[in-house]
């Protein structure tokens, strides 16, 4: 049972994939915080990767994805975190045309406005994948023992 639920644990928040968003050099500004005043998420942001096709998570914080794009990035930009009410769970809630607001590393802040969500399952990486346009992609886990991702979309907003 142990090794079952840990096999679960690890693959938590991951996408069927190995590598995903190869961008080498990204020149654009790493997010550290992220706020989303209607939902309540207020919550920090911390760089991580994949290894070996699993997703690290943060415990405690959202996850930046640095092999994705940075604000100011043509691309997409992945942040992903716990389904828990003091990370991203609340995501699951929000409005189309609600506003995110990210801190950036260069102390700015910036916004983005949610055009689309989704629910799909961890085999659809139409999300995940690099775009030509500057795109905010955040996600957590939802559904029956986290089989599905709930996908927030948003564009870049007039500050």
């Amino acid at each position: 049972i142990y090794s079952g639920w840990r096999f679960h644990q690890v693959r938590i928040l991951s996408f069927n994939a190995r590598e995903v968003a190869k961008i080498v050099s990204s020149t654009g500004i790493r997010p550290v915080y992220i706020k989303i005043y209607p939902i309540g998420v207020d919550v920090g942001v911390k760089e991580t990767v994949i290894k070996d096709g699993v997703w690290a998570i943060q415990p405690d914080k959202a996850s930046y994805l640095v092999s994705s794009a940075g604000i100011g990035d043509k691309g997409n930009m992945i942040i992903y975190g716990h389904n828990r009410d003091t990370i991203l769970g609340p995501i699951r809630y929000i409005a189309l045309g609600a506003k995110i607001e990210l801190r950036g590393s260069d102390g700015k802040t910036y916004y983005y406005e949610v055009t689309k969500t989704d629910t799909v399952s961890p085999d659809n990486l139409e999300y995940i994948l690099p775009k030509e346009e500057e795109i905010l992609t955040l996600y957590t886990c939802t559904g029956i023992l986290d089989s599905k991702r709930f996908i927030v979309v948003a564009t870049r907003a007039m500050e």
